[in-house]
C-alpha cells in the first residue's frame, strides 16, 4: 500500500512537470487548488453600497452584465468602475457601440482620459473580435461594452429591411463569449457588458409584461455577476420658473453572483453632472462599515480620527464635499471592513432625502457628545 505522503509527493511532482513546460502549462492551466488565491480579487464600482451587495466589487478576470431600462445609471456605474481602476494606476477600455459617451461627464466621474482606450466598432463581429484581442493582450484591467442592445451584426447592416436575422446576434455573442471567458481569466481582464431590457413579445404574466434582454441567453450563462439597475424616483429643483432634475434614486438587485450570495438588493443616489453621491452613502450607511460614528441622530464623527465632521447632516456634507481625500480614505477603510466582515450582503438603502429633521440638527455648543476614541492600530 502506497503511503499518503508518497501520494502527495507524486501529485506535486506530476503538477510540477506541467509547470516546467510553459507551453503545456499555458494551454492546460493545471495547478494545485491551494496555489490559487483564496479570495477572488475585485474592482470597486465606486459605490460602497453596491460593492457590499456584490461581495466586494466586480471580480477580476470575469464577465459582468449590467442591465436595466433606459437612463437608469448603467453607464455611470461602468464609468465609476473605470475611475477606480485609474486611481490604482491601471488602464481601461470603452467600446462605444451607442456612439453616446460624454467625455466631460466621464471626466467629472474621475475617468482619466489619458488612461482610457476608446473604440467605436461599426458592427457586432468587429466588437467581439476586439474584446477577444484586448483580453488576449492583457494590457487593460477593465473593458466596458456599451451596449449589447446597440450591436448590429454585419449581415443585418449590409442587408435589407426584409432580410430575416432572428437570433443572429445571439449566435455571434455565444461564440464570442465562449472564447472570451478563457482569455479574460488567463490575463485578468474584466469585462462589463451593458445591456437594456425589452418587453418580451408574446409573453404573458399576471404580474405585468415579462421583460428580457437582447443578445440571447449566452450573456446570462457566462456572466459571473448580473446586476439589474432601475430608477425609482427623481428629485427636481426649481429655478427661473423652470424645473430640472438634479438627482435620481437608483435601486439595484444582484440577479446572479458567483463570488457571494445572489439576490442582494439596495439603492443609491446619482447626482446629475457629478455622478454617484458618495457623501450620501457615507453619511447614511458609513456607521455600518465602521468609518463614521453617530452617537446621536445629529452628530457625525470620523471613526479613525475621532474628530467631529459635522453637528448636523448639512455640516457633515459640507465637510466631506470639501475634503475628497477623506472620502477616499473612508471608502478604502469601508472595503477593508467589508472583507473582514465576510460580506453579509445586507440590503442597504440610500435615499434622496435624509429623514432627520433639520430643525433638530442644530446642536448647542454646551451639549456634550459621547465620542468613542479610535482603536489603536498595532
Amino acid at each position: 500500500m502506497v503511503a499518503k505522503s508518497e501520494i502527495e509527493k507524486n501529485i506535486q511532482d506530476y503538477v510540477q512537470s506541467f509547470s516546467n513546460d510553459k507551453s503545456v502549462f499555458k494551454s492546460s492551466g493545471i495547478m494545485l487548488m491551494s496555489d490559487k488565491p483564496k479570495n477572488v480579487p475585485t474592482i470597486s464600482t465606486g459605490s460602497m453600497v453596491l460593492d457590499n451587495a456584490l461581495g466586494g466589487g466586480i471580480p477580476v478576470g470575469r464577465v459582468i452584465e449590467i442591465f436595466g431600462p433606459e437612463s437608469s445609471g448603467k453607464t455611470t456605474f461602468a464609468l465609476t468602475s473605470i475611475a477606480e481602476v485609474h486611481k490604482n494606476g491601471g488602464y481601461a477600455g470603452f467600446i462605444d457601440m451607442e456612439y453616446a459617451l460624454d467625455p466631460s461627464y466621464a471626466a467629472k466621474l474621475g475617468v482619466d482620459m489619458d488612461k482610457l482606450v476608446y473604440a467605436q466598432p461599426s458592427y457586432a463581429e468587429k466588437a467581439i473580435d476586439l474584446m477577444c484581442q484586448l483580453a488576449e493582450d492583457g494590457m487593460l484591467k477593465l473593458v466596458v461594452l456599451d451596449s449589447i442592445a446597440a450591436m448590429v451584426p454585419l449581415a443585418e447592416l449590409e442587408g435589407g429591411a426584409e432580410d430575416i436575422t432572428v437570433g443572429l446576434l445571439a449566435r455571434k455573442l455565444s461564440a464570442g463569449l465562449r472564447k472570451l471567458i478563457g482569455l479574460a481569466s488567463q490575463t485578468g481582464t474584466t469585462f462589463i457588458l451593458i445591456n437594456q431590457t425589452r418587453d418580451q413579445i408574446g409573453g404573458f404574466s399576471p404580474y405585468g409584461t415579462p421583460q428580457t434582454t437582447p443578445g440571447g441567453k449566452a450573456t446570462k450563462f457566462y456572466a459571473s455577476q448580473r446586476i439589474e439597475i432601475k430608477r425609482s424616483k427623481i428629485e427636481e429643483r426649481s429655478g427661473n420658473n423652470e424645473s430640472a432634475a438634479s438627482a435620481s434614486k437608483l435601486t439595484f438587485e444582484v440577479k446572479k453572483n458567483k463570488i457571494a450570495p445572489p439576490g442582494a438588493k439596495g439603492s443609491t443616489v446619482i447626482r446629475f453632472g457629478s455622478g454617484l453621491d458618495r457623501v450620501a452613502e457615507l453619511l447614511t450607511v458609513g456607521d455600518k462599515f465602521g468609518v463614521i460614528q453617530r452617537p446621536n441622530n445629529r452628530t457625525y464623527i470620523d471613526a479613525e480620527t475621532g474628530e467631529i465632521i459635522g453637528k448636523s447632516r448639512a455640516e457633515a456634507e459640507t465637510f466631506l464635499s470639501e475634503n475628497p481625500d477623506v472620502i477616499d480614505r473612508m471608502m478604502r477603510t469601508a472595503r477593508e471592513n467589508m472583507k473582514e466582515g465576510g460580506f453579509d450582503s445586507q440590503n442597504l438603502e440610500v435615499d434622496l432625502n435624509d429623514d432627520i429633521d433639520e430643525d433638530l440638527a442644530a446642536v448647542e455648543e454646551t451639549e456634550t457628545v459621547s465620542i468613542k476614541p479610535p482603536e489603536s492600530k498595532k
